[in-house]
C-alpha cells in the first residue's frame, strides 16, 4: 500500500482501530497490519505481557500510538472496561477478533465454559459494535470487521 492509499484508508475510517483478541493469532496479525497502515491501535486481550510486547513493536516499527486494555470479554465488566478506556479517542475501526471454541459433545462440556464462549463470541461483538457503530454513524465514517469461524 503506497502513502496515498494509506492516507485515503485512514481518512475513510479514522485515526484509531480497536482490535480485540490482540494477544495472539489473527488479532495480533491484524493489529500489526493496521499499525503498518498508520492506525493508532487499541490492543485488547487478557494477556497483558503479550499486549505490551505487541504495543512496543507497533510503536517502534510503525511510529503509531498504541493503547493497552487488559480485559476479559467473557465478562460484562471487560466490555465496559474497553468502552470506558476508549471514550476519549476517535475509534474509526473495530476488529472483533476475540473468540474461542469448544469441541466434543455439548453435554460432555462444562456449561460455564460454554456460557463464556457465548459471551466472547456473541455478546461482546454485539456490545462493542453497537457502541462504536453509533459513533461511526454519527461521524458518517468507520468500519467494523467481525472474525469468526
Amino acid at each position: 500500500m503506497n502513502i496515498q492509499e494509506k492516507i485515503a484508508f485512514l481518512a475513510s475510517y479514522g485515526p484509531w482501530a480497536v482490535v480485540t483478541g490482540a494477544s495472539s493469532g489473527i488479532g495480533k496479525a491484524l493489529a500489526l497490519e493496521l499499525g503498518k497502515i498508520g492506525f493508532d491501535v487499541v490492543l485488547v486481550g487478557r494477556n497483558k505481557a503479550a499486549l505490551l510486547e505487541l504495543g512496543q513493536k507497533i510503536e517502534t516499527k510503525f511510529f503509531t500510538q498504541t493503547k493497552i486494555i487488559e480485559a476479559d470479554l467473557s465478562q460484562l465488566e471487560g466490555n465496559r472496561k474497553v468502552l470506558q478506556a476508549t471514550a476519549g479517542i476517535t475509534v474509526g475501526l473495530l476488529v472483533a477478533s476475540a473468540g474461542f471454541g469448544t469441541s466434543g459433545k455439548l453435554l460432555d462440556n462444562n456449561l460455564e465454559t460454554e456460557l463464556e464462549m457465548i459471551q466472547v463470541n456473541c455478546h461482546s461483538p454485539l456490545i462493542l459494535s453497537h457502541s462504536f457503530g453509533q459513533k461511526m454513524v454519527s461521524r458518517r465514517k468507520g468500519g467494523i470487521i467481525f472474525i469468526s469461524s
